[in-house]
């Protein structure tokens, strides 16, 4: 059998059907893991993308980021021993929401004036 060299390089999109990847499940890890994809179909619908593992960010990673963007929104939080750090964050959150509540107030009574010429 001929086989063209360029194929390897072609990451290939398949589709097979459930049941097809059940019984054929070791062979489709092989295909995943070489860089294909396979979408699985059940009833002649997709219903899943098979597809290689991105490098995961670990949690704590994550965590270091969502706390940074905090801080950097409400700025550095006072610590003392009477200090309660989450209903400190709750009351920032609270401003906050309460603001956007004004801001889309204003925009829904602006939206219900009528314009100049309706005026008129």
């Amino acid at each position: 059998m001929l086989k063209n060299k360029s194929d390897n390089l072609i990451s290939m999109k398949k589709i097979m059907t459930a049941t097809e990847v059940a019984r054929n499940f070791s062979e489709v890890l092989d295909a995943v893991a070489n860089g294909e994809e396979i979408t699985i179909t059940r009833g002649n619908k997709p219903i899943a993308v098979m597809g290689g593992v991105k490098e995961e960010i670990p949690n704590s990673v994550l965590l270091a980021a969502a706390l940074k963007e905090h801080f950097e929104k409400y700025k550095d939080v006072p610590v003392d021993d009477s200090f309660d750090a989450v209903e400190y964050i709750r009351q920032m959150r609270d401003q906050d929401l309460v603001r956007d509540q004004e801001r889309w107030e204003l925009l829904e009574a602006l939206w219900d004036e009528p314009s100049p010429k309706e005026r008129d």
